[in-house]
């Protein structure tokens, strides 16, 4: 399976992960037997996974925590879960659109964000230069100059 986070041994040293198919909110715990991470990549041993026909059926999957397992962040940090759902505005007030994903690039995180107004997708790197503040709390963003971003048409 492929880490979203290669640096972190949270998942690899969990007894219990949930088994989630990737886009949707229902979750399925599984007992975690073995993992070994190998670069970016990890091979794991689910309980009731025995055969390379019962590993293929969970392609698609993803395998997460329980939140209860997260460790805390520190002031200014977030975890990338949260910022989904946050509203968007510019720094005068003017809303911008809603966070609808959060992707993370080799060289950049970028919000991708809903525009309220129907002429796209906007992604906001998650830089100085764009990003004046995130407050979760407050379930919100405050975005800088972001008129240059191209815009991504959706489908549908």
């Amino acid at each position: 399976m492929r880490l979203f986070n290669p640096g972190s041994p949270l998942l690899l040293d969990q007894p219990r992960v949930l088994l989630r198919r990737a886009g949707t909110d229902g979750t399925e715990p599984r007992r975690l037997e073995h993992a070994r991470a190998m670069g970016e990549d990890a091979i794991v041993l689910l309980e009731g996974v025995r055969t390379r026909e019962q590993a293929n059926a969970l392609r698609g999957f993803e395998l997460c925590v329980e939140r209860s397992a997260l460790p805390p962040v520190e002031e200014g940090e977030h975890y990338h879960v949260d910022l989904v759902g946050l509203r968007v505005r510019r720094e005068d007030g003017a809303p911008v659109g809603e966070v609808v994903e959060v992707i993370a690039y080799p060289s950049v995180d970028c919000l991708r964000v809903r525009a309220s107004d129907g002429k796209g997708d906007l992604e906001v790197p998650m830089l100085d230069q764009w990003l004046v503040s995130i407050d979760a709390e407050a379930g919100e963003v405050v975005v800088g100059d972001i008129d240059d971003l191209p815009r991504e048409r959706r489908s549908g």
